[in-house]
């Protein structure tokens, strides 16, 4: 997709769907609170972040294939944890860290058997 689509093409689908969704949820029960005006200013800020974010991730995939980029993206869920855990003083249970755990494992295995050369016997046509 991002061979064929602008990258703000697909930045903007993302954020228009995700605006959607997220007012659909968000007044399922029709009760919606908006901002203080003392909260406005963090909610643009992390609607800022957030966008930076997919535009960043848009573009690495236009860069890279995303056997490479998705992996790296899903580091930052252990991050998350850590950050949660050192910040926020958030609990560290044990399926947390086994699952942070296995992510960052599965992305190291991911990431070295695409580096590692194919072996001889490799059946696959050549393209």
């Amino acid at each position: 997709m991002t061979r064929n689509e602008s990258t703000l093409s697909i930045l903007f689908w993302l954020t228009g769907l995700q605006l959607i969704f997220g007012l659909a949820c968000a007044g399922y029960d029709g009760q919606i609170t908006p901002p203080t005006a003392q909260l406005a200013p963090w909610f643009v800020l992390i609607g800022l972040a957030g966008l930076l974010a997919h535009l960043c991730l848009t573009q690495a995939l236009s860069l890279a294939p995303a056997s490479v980029v998705i992996p790296i993206d899903f580091t930052r869920l252990p991050l998350i944890a850590l950050i949660g855990a050192f910040f926020y003083q958030e609990p560290m249970t044990w399926g947390l860290a086994v699952g942070s755990a296995l992510i960052v494992t599965a992305n190291l295995i991911n990431l070295r058997a695409k580096s590692s050369p194919s072996p001889k016997g490799n059946l696959r046509p050549q393209s």
